[in-house]
């Protein structure tokens, strides 16, 4: 969370040319860290980020939350149900075996209309106390877009992918 935070701040405190070389490197590397966000608070809904509970939905609460302003609760639910019914109507993350559409879906579950109206607003915020809105696209919206696709793809799509034999394997889950 804090290599996220710092690195953000650094990498949007200048105005980064497209031709820069070394900015697609920078951009993988939040990437990298904003899927990490996502991760430590997946390990945070299963209880294993610290010994200490209260700590650990904090912890969980705030990836979340500079993950797009996620919500906890409204995740937490979603996603043990999705362990408990893997690959079942009732699993939230289970979708149409086309990657669009179970993507589309996916996004449509999770991504409420608050969350893209509270990104606007940190945006124009930004931008009015004078951060480059081309850094916050490179450093902010990019990597995260970039992230969800390959937490979805990774952790998801693939994973609960049916065999066309076998149908899905719940092991894979």
């Amino acid at each position: 969370m804090v290599a996220w935070a710092l690195f953000l701040l650094l990498a949007c405190s200048h105005a980064w040319s497209w031709q820069n070389p070394w900015l697609y490197p920078a951009m993988a590397l939040q990437t990298f860290l904003f899927t990490g966000l996502f991760i430590t608070a997946h390990d945070a809904m299963h209880g294993t980020v610290s010994l200490n509970p209260v700590l650990n939905r904090w912890i969980g609460r705030l990836c979340l939350w500079a993950f797009a302003f996620n919500s906890w609760n409204r995740m937490l639910p979603d996603h043990h149900r999705h362990h408990r019914y893997v690959g079942t109507d009732e699993d939230p993350d289970f979708g149409p075996p086309r990657f669009g559409a179970w993507f589309f879906g996916f996004v449509s579950h999770y991504v409420r209309w608050y969350q893209i109206l509270l990104c606007a607003v940190l945006f124009n915020y930004l931008q009015w106390l004078g951060v480059q809105g081309a850094s916050m696209v490179q450093f902010y919206i990019i990597p995260s877009f970039l992230s969800l696709l390959q937490l979805f793809y990774f952790g998801t799509y693939l994973p609960h992918l049916s065999d066309p034999v076998r149908g899905l394997v719940p092991n894979n889950a």
